[in-house]
């Protein structure tokens, strides 16, 4: 029972220390939509456009663009636990992961 208390301190320990990091990410998730708000929504022209070239810049361009305000509130729930817990594991790890997620 002690073993399992004790993992758990470790684990609020890191996201305390981790919080930083991860509010620097999902506040640059918050700086492009803030971006493409302010531009009309003209970025969106960066999503995926299946079956033209230029629509492969929208593979990594899109984890980035979201539709509305609603969408990228929803998202950062999720996204601040998942990163805060990725880094657990490093930040190594942390964008190895990104990567390939986006990718």
């Amino acid at each position: 029972m002690d073993d399992w208390i004790n993992q758990l301190s470790q684990i609020a320990l890191a996201s305390k220390n981790n919080a930083p990091f991860t509010l620097y990410v999902v506040a640059i998730f918050w700086g492009v939509h803030i971006v493409n708000m302010l531009l009309g929504m003209r970025l969106n022209i960066l999503g995926i456009h299946p079956r033209t070239p230029f629509g492969l810049i929208g593979i990594p361009c899109s984890p980035f663009l979201h539709g509305n305000f609603e969408h990228i509130f929803f998202n950062s729930v999720p996204l601040f636990i998942l990163v805060n817990l990725m880094l657990m594991f490093g930040l190594h790890t942390f964008y190895v992961v990104s990567i390939g997620i986006i990718l």
